[in-house]
């Protein structure tokens, strides 16, 4: 019997004072529902940027995203797995350009994202462009 895929939890929020809000608790609830209604397994770690603006790409750069990242690149992460995402905004607040280039370039390395709020699933070569502009906006 095979065991289900991975999913890792992304979560970010800009400020400290947010850590003091519900966001932590919200995107973590969302990806614990996600999991046990779609046969997952949520890594039990999270991968968390608190404070870690999206704007300029310092979660890609010198955050866990960029960790996250070069472990799927190395192979420490398995092609196959999950990203759950609350929405494309946590993962990038940067140009339209620069943030679609980072989220194809996380699904071309074999990652699947879902974004939570849409419930949207994005993987490599089944793209469906209708879902990722509403995803985007």
């Amino acid at each position: 019997m095979s065991r289900p895929p991975k999913a890792y939890s992304y979560i970010r929020f800009s400020t400290p004072k947010q850590a003091q809000g519900d966001s932590y608790h919200r995107q973590l609830q969302k990806a614990t529902d996600y999991c046990a209604k779609h046969n997952l397994q949520l890594v039990e770690k999270t991968i968390d940027d608190f404070g870690t603006s999206a704007f300029r790409g310092a979660n890609m750069t010198e955050g866990a995203l960029g960790r996250f990242f070069d472990a799927v690149k190395s192979g420490k992460i398995e092609q196959g797995s999950y990203l759950l995402v609350e929405s494309v905004d946590r993962l990038s607040r940067q140009a339209v350009e620069a943030a679609l280039s980072q989220f194809l370039a996380i699904i071309s390395a074999g990652i699947v994202i879902v974004t939570l709020h849409d419930i949207a699933v994005y993987r490599s070569s089944h793209v469906e462009t209708q879902n990722l502009l509403l995803s985007i906006q």
